[in-house]
């Protein structure tokens, strides 16, 4: 499932935690949560065919906010979870 695999990915990574923690929130941020913060959304999730039918694969959108109270620390959380899509 997309969504488990993007909280994994974020949850898992070393750089994003020693930044955010646990505060990675599907949706929406929750109001009063300290930041910085991730929140992630997938949309549009549809399945991919081959000639074959089913791929058992997805395409989704993926959008992902990075929250922080300066424009240093949301760039060097923007640039962990850029690096942990990559590493995975």
């Amino acid at each position: 499932m997309i969504q488990a695999d993007v909280y994994n990915i974020l949850s898992d990574n070393e750089e994003v935690k020693d930044i955010v923690s646990i505060r990675i929130y599907p949706s929406r941020l929750p109001q009063g949560t300290i930041v910085p913060a991730i929140v992630y959304t997938i949309n549009n999730i549809e399945p991919i065919k081959s000639l074959n039918g089913e791929s058992g694969l997805d395409y989704g959108l993926v959008k992902i906010i990075c929250w922080a109270k300066n424009y240093t620390t949301v760039n060097l959380l923007a640039s962990a979870v850029r690096s942990a899509f990559y590493e995975s």
